[in-house]
């Protein structure tokens, strides 16, 4: 199966679960179109972003401009999903999962950024990223 199929199966699945689980509740199924296999698909075509927008958007996010910390995630969602790709072997967890674990890695990565250490920020939220991954792979499939 490649892994265009395989996302594409995740989330018809995951949309499924989540249709019964809000039955099971005796809440409304969930409306809209739902993840799209084509935006998972598309992150690798994104344009990188450049030192130097990447050091103006932090250092923006970190201002309080949550238009910048919007765009910063979205600019590095293709880094985040490359990260997710080495815990693809991990079939309790979904690629969506570990990508929404690592924007939050992300996150944290961003509120304790130095700038003045000089340190490009990717390379720091990096092991932010992929701490939140793992943190999350641990606790899906650790025994009960």
């Amino acid at each position: 199966m490649s892994v265009e199929e395989h996302v594409e199966t995740g989330a018809e699945r995951n949309r499924r679960l989540d249709t019964q689980l809000s039955a099971e509740l005796g809440r409304p199924a969930p409306k809209g179109p739902g993840a799209q296999p084509g935006y998972l698909r598309g992150l690798e075509q994104r344009p990188a972003l450049e030192p130097h927008e990447e050091r103006e958007l932090v250092a923006r996010a970190q201002a309080g401009d949550a238009a910048a910390r919007e765009q910063l995630v979205e600019r590095l969602l293709p880094l985040i999903a490359a990260a997710a790709r080495a815990y693809r072997s991990t079939a309790s967890v979904q690629r969506v999962e570990l990508i929404q674990e690592g924007v939050v890695g992300l996150l944290r990565a961003l509120e304790r950024y130095d700038a003045s250490r000089g340190v490009p920020f990717w390379a720091y939220a990096g092991w932010w990223v992929r701490h939140a991954m793992q943190q999350l792979v641990s606790e899906l499939t650790r025994p009960l």
